[in-house]
């Protein structure tokens, strides 16, 4: 691998923030971050070894290693976290007044067969398929611009 320029390290670095911020995507509520943030630490890794490999091969020798296991390590914990656990949707909350397409929705994270609170996200629909969820971040409902939705 070849040194990497300083305007090739933020041309990932920009890559990368755009990748973050669209990870707050959905599709048929399969969550964007699931693909993106694994190239996080892949690029990551690559970029840093590109960037401050030397001639000494003894710094190979222990960095990259040193790497790989966390690599292995991130790996591993985020195939056991997708494949126990998640994130589901219970039930639509609250829709908008004025838009249609907004909602808060109750979301639960479930993991090894337990459940968690419902926990409130607005959740908003770009197509049909598409959607763009981010955690509510403060807990009371203005009730002025979200109408409640009977179960």
């Amino acid at each position: 691998m070849k040194k990497i320029s300083i305007r090739s390290f933020f041309v990932y670095f920009l890559a990368l923030m755009l990748l973050f911020f669209l990870s707050p995507l959905e599709y048929d509520n399969t969550k964007s971050k699931i693909l993106i943030y694994p190239f996080f630490y892949v690029i990551t890794a690559l970029v840093l070894i590109a960037w401050y490999r030397r001639r000494n091969s003894t710094l190979e020798n222990i960095i990259i290693p040193f790497a790989g296991i966390i690599y292995l390590f991130i790996s591993c914990n985020f195939l056991v976290d997708h494949s126990f656990c998640g994130w589901t949707t219970n039930f639509d909350s609250y829709t908008s007044k004025t838009n249609k397409s907004l909602k808060l929705v109750c979301r639960s994270y479930e993991c090894y067969g337990t459940d968690g609170n419902c926990q409130l996200y607005k959740e908003w629909s770009l197509t049909k398929h598409l959607k763009w969820v981010t955690k509510l971040d403060n807990e009371s409902i203005d009730t002025t611009i979200w109408k409640a939705v009977n179960h």
